[in-house]
């Protein structure tokens, strides 16, 4: 799955970020994996002690440019999708892999990392927090295994 920038300007967006993907900070990438409509087994919860947030987080997608969220862009970090890396399926069905981003937090501290988050660069992060459109969307894909 991939983000494209469908506006006439640019924009600024973050990868997926340790905790991204359990929804313990912001931008969240929320997974799910259901087989004929149902959830599947998951990986667990991810390690709370979630990074810093850093300037390389952030890239600005120029109009008609998009990325694949769970793959690390030039200079930048990105962690893989968990769910959908380490998926297999082991009966056959429909499997629906949706995916659930959103960068609506209420606080834009909830971006931060719970540790090593350095005071000289808050200025600099709430500011490009600020920059990236807030939204929430899901997209869905269904493969059938036979």
């Amino acid at each position: 799955m991939e983000l494209r920038n469908v506006s006439d300007t640019g924009l600024w967006v973050v990868g997926v970020l340790d905790g991204s993907e359990a929804g313990l900070r912001y931008p969240h990438y929320r997974t799910a994996i259901l087989r004929d409509g149902r959830p599947t087994d998951q990986p667990g919860p991810e390690d709370p002690l979630v990074g810093p947030l850093l300037r390389s987080h952030f890239r600005r997608l120029a109009p008609g440019e998009a990325f694949a969220p769970g793959q690390a862009v030039e200079g930048g970090v990105s962690f893989p999708l968990t769910a959908f890396d380490h998926f297999s399926p082991s009966e056959t069905g429909d499997y629906e892999y949706r995916l659930t981003f959103s960068t609506e937090s209420a606080r834009p501290e909830q971006w931060f990392g719970r540790f090593g988050q350095r005071a000289e660069e808050r200025g600099l992060l709430l500011d490009l927090i600020s920059r990236v459109p807030r939204c929430t969307m899901t997209a869905s894909v269904t493969v059938t295994v036979r």
